[in-house]
């Protein structure tokens, strides 16, 4: 068994990512399926949950308002713990960082700070101690962007 769940193959359907109204079909499939005992952060052998799936699968390039509405509703679902690492020690905020980095600004924000709100850290080291600011500058990221992530969590370094 590989761990994938009902729940973690609908997040890794490209039909349903494709969807003109992705925010009218994916949500509603997945309250479904939480209220059917689905979890968000249940994890995979390797680490994936369905969240983590719906994340690394959003383009890099173009990121629609929908894909990015869908995803702040899904971290307000129940289930959702953004603390859940991966093998490499990476939580949700690493990949929202890895793969959303290219988004416009205005996409991007509500995301960290509803990751933020629930505990996230933007201090948290991975394995390879990195941590999410740490990506921003590696995938050279815009200071504007940087800036901006950074004002959005207090100034005192939290213990992560």
């Amino acid at each position: 068994d590989n761990g994938r769940t009902i729940l973690r193959y609908i997040m890794d359907n490209e039909k349903l990512r494709q969807a003109m109204n992705i925010k009218e079909v994916l949500p509603p499939m997945v309250r479904r399926m939480i209220f059917k005992g689905g979890n968000l952060c249940e994890k995979s052998q390797y680490g994936w949950t369905p969240l983590r799936v719906y994340v690394s699968n959003m383009p890099t390039t173009v990121v629609t308002i929908g894909s990015m509405e869908c995803l702040l509703e899904f971290l307000s679902m129940p289930t959702v713990d953004i603390t859940v690492t991966d093998q490499h020690g990476r939580r949700v905020l690493h990949l929202v960082m890895e793969t959303l980095y290219r988004s416009p600004i205005g996409y991007l924000l509500p995301v960290v700070k509803r990751i933020l709100e629930l505990g996230g850290s933007l201090y948290h080291k991975s394995n390879a101690g990195s941590t999410s600011l740490d990506i921003l500058r590696e995938k050279r990221a815009s200071i504007d962007l940087i800036a901006a992530v950074q004002a959005l969590e207090p100034p005192t370094k939290p213990n992560v």
